[in-house]
């Protein structure tokens, strides 16, 4: 999901607009990384 936006944002062509939806999705998918990876670096 993450990585499909990263495609298609940076490279031209159509412009997408991602819903409301997808975009929390997104941010919640991303604190879910941020966290998982907080505590793995914490444990070392």
């Amino acid at each position: 999901m993450l990585n499909d936006f990263s495609i298609e944002i940076r490279y031209p062509g159509e412009i997408i607009e991602p819903t409301k939806e997808e975009v929390m999705e997104a941010i919640e998918a991303t604190e879910k990384i941020m966290n998982y990876v907080k505590r793995k670096l914490e444990n070392e």
